[in-house]
């Protein structure tokens, strides 16, 4: 069994459950906000069905992505220890894999080159040394990640504050209600959408995403220093591990896209670095 293959399917799988998720979200707001200004009965009756609906179906979609997320997580760590330490899994491993496994194709983008690109002779080094390159790659995503679902947050706070400002600008005449509706109906889309933006689905992956920036930066840290020791502590080693695969379980799954546009820079930033290592280190082949 391809492992590497395998874990890409399971994270595709993923993904595209948070993107429904997102998107149904999305148009959960839309439809609270559309609600304000309906006054037709079944219009108020459609947008109740939805809004019953709406959550029902992003609760399955999550237990779905949770579930392949897991089992993404388990080939993963299966895949670190057969190229780390030149361990195979077991057929029990492999069994529980393949009948868990998802029938839809991969749409992840491949990495370039092999997924673990370590240099080393197989061992606990070259397990740091693996540690290290997917917290190097990690940190990166999760921050441009947190930027953006940052940025979403108070573009979208912005949006609702400018909105309740311009209906008080807005003048009205006796029995108008403006552009914008009266102000009981400003104030309920203002509300729906500060909580939305502040507290709903980017704000959390704000969060989620800004604390995996961290911990995988102090992981890099913690690798690189057991990489260059002569014989790294095993329990030093798989602290490191045990460390990134909790940060890692704690965060939805890095957006496809975001991988995609920082590969490149990232595959010659750590490529640059292997080959730096190689003149400080003999013992290093580049």
């Amino acid at each position: 069994m391809d492992l590497a293959e395998a874990m890409r399917k399971e994270f595709s799988k993923t993904k595209l459950c948070w993107l429904l998720i997102l998107l149904l979200q999305l148009l959960g707001a839309g439809v609270a906000v559309y609600a304000v200004f309906v006054a037709s009965q079944k219009s108020l009756l459609a947008v109740g069905a939805i809004s019953v609906l709406l959550p029902l179906v992003v609760f399955y979609l999550k237990s779905v992505a949770g579930v392949h997320y897991g089992l993404g997580e388990k080939v993963r760590r299966l895949l670190v220890i057969q190229d780390g330490l030149g361990l195979s899994p077991t057929p029990k491993d492999l069994l529980e894999v393949s009948a868990d496994s998802t029938a839809l194709p991969a749409v992840d983008p491949k990495p370039i080159g092999k997924y673990f690109d370590s240099n080393l002779p197989q061992g606990l080094k070259r397990v740091a040394h693996i540690l290290e390159e997917s917290s190097f790659y990690t940190r990166k995503q999760a921050a441009v990640a947190a930027w953006w679902c940052g940025a979403l947050s108070i573009l979208g706070m912005l949006g609702a504050t400018g909105l309740l400002w311009l209906a008080v600008q807005t003048p009205t005449t006796a029995g108008s209600t403006g552009a914008l509706g009266t102000g009981a109906q400003v104030a309920k889309v203002f509300s729906t959408l500060v909580v939305f933006f502040a507290a709903g689905t980017f704000a959390t992956l704000w969060q989620a995403y800004r604390s995996l920036a961290e911990a995988s930066k102090s992981v890099f840290e913690k690798c690189d220093a057991l990489r260059q020791q002569d014989q790294p502590k095993e329990l030093d080693v798989y602290s490191a591990l045990s460390a990134y695969e909790v940060a890692v379980a704690k965060a939805p799954p890095l957006p496809g896209l975001i991988y995609w546009l920082c590969r490149t820079r990232l595959n010659r930033a750590w490529s640059q670095h292997m080959g730096s290592d190689a003149l400080t280190n003999p013992g290093v082949r580049p």
